[in-house]
């Protein structure tokens, strides 16, 4: 059918020619499903083909080592080196936390690891992940007959999946249970998420 047709066509199943591709709109055209709608790919993507996202994603990173922290004490980790940062959500400068941006509730992958080296023996240092204020998951590495070395890079990792809502936030909390005051080590140290495809 040439030329240009308004309005809605109703059918069941639309089939290519024999030995051709079925080809839907032009470049540069839009196309929609609307919400409410349930687009089904039962088939296989080709390279190069309609993409499906993990947007939004984030990975931070420290600057350089962060703070002379009190043992004992919870303290925010301030990632502040944006790497990837897909959907403006991820806050470097200020909150050091990712916020959910308007449209994209759903569970997320979140992940980190933070390197906490002290200046005198320790025993014991953790890292966790915070929904809205609110603990999560932790991470931890525990001695209990001995101590870390001084001056001894301890690293700490938890991931976990999370259900968020649009504007929950997420931060990163580090811990060292004793010892002398504790520096987060830029090296090894990371905070990252991605939302998740079901």
């Amino acid at each position: 059918i040439n030329g240009d047709i308004m309005g809605t066509l109703f059918v069941d199943k639309l089939d290519p020619q024999s030995g051709t591709a079925l080809e839907i709109g032009s470049s540069g055209d839009t196309m929609t499903v609307p919400s409410g709608a349930t687009f089904n790919v039962a088939g296989t993507l080709q390279s190069g083909g309609a993409a499906i996202s993990n947007a939004p994603a984030f990975l931070a990173t420290l600057s350089g080592d962060k703070g002379t922290y009190s043992a004992g004490a919870t303290t925010k980790v301030q990632f502040d080196n944006e790497v990837i940062d897909t959907n403006s959500a991820y806050d470097p400068s200020t909150n050091y936390r990712f916020t959910v941006p308007s449209g994209f509730a759903g569970n997320y992958l979140i992940s980190t690891g933070l390197n906490i080296q002290s200046t005198t023996n320790g025993r014991a240092v953790r890292v966790a992940i915070y929904k809205n204020g609110s603990q999560l998951y932790q991470g931890a590495y525990f001695l209990t007959s001995q101590y870390f070395q001084n001056d001894q890079p301890n690293v700490a990792t938890v991931s976990g999946v999370v259900n968020l809502a649009v504007s929950d936030y997420i931060e990163i909390y580090g811990f060292m249970y004793d010892g002398g005051n504790h520096t987060f080590k830029s090296s090894t140290s990371f905070f990252s998420g991605f939302k998740l495809i079901w």
